[in-house]
C-alpha cells in the first residue's frame, strides 16, 4: 500500500486527513506521514484502507454512506462498517 492509495481512498470517501485519523484512532500527523511516504501504515490499517477502496470502487453509493457515517462519530462509523461487513459476508451483498 502506498501513500497514493491512502490518499485516493480518503479523497474518494470525502474524508479529510483529520477525519480518517479520527476513525482509525491515529493522529493527523500519522495520516499525513503515510500519504507523504514517510512511514507505511501497519497491516491492519492497510487491510482496512484496501477494503474501503475496493468497496468504494464496487459501489459508488458507499462513498456517500461512509462520509455520512464518519460525520456521526467514530462509534457510529465502526458499528455501520461491521454491520456492512457482516451483511456482505452472510448475504454476499448489502441489504
Amino acid at each position: 500500500m502506498t501513500g497514493e492509495d491512502v490518499r485516493a481512498m480518503r479523497e474518494r470517501c470525502h474524508l479529510t486527513q483529520e477525519g480518517l485519523a479520527r476513525i482509525l484512532k491515529v493522529s493527523f500527523v500519522t495520516v499525513n506521514r503515510w500519504e507523504r511516504h514517510d512511514i507505511e501504515p501497519i497491516s491492519c490499517v492497510a487491510t482496512f484502507v484496501n477494503a474501503l477502496n475496493l468497496a468504494s470502487l464496487a459501489d459508488p453509493e458507499i462513498v456517500r454512506r461512509i462520509s455520512d457515517w464518519s460525520e456521526r462519530g467514530e462509534f457510529y462509523f465502526w458499528a455501520r462498517i461491521f454491520k456492512l461487513a457482516h451483511e456482505y459476508q452472510t448475504h454476499g451483498r448489502r441489504s
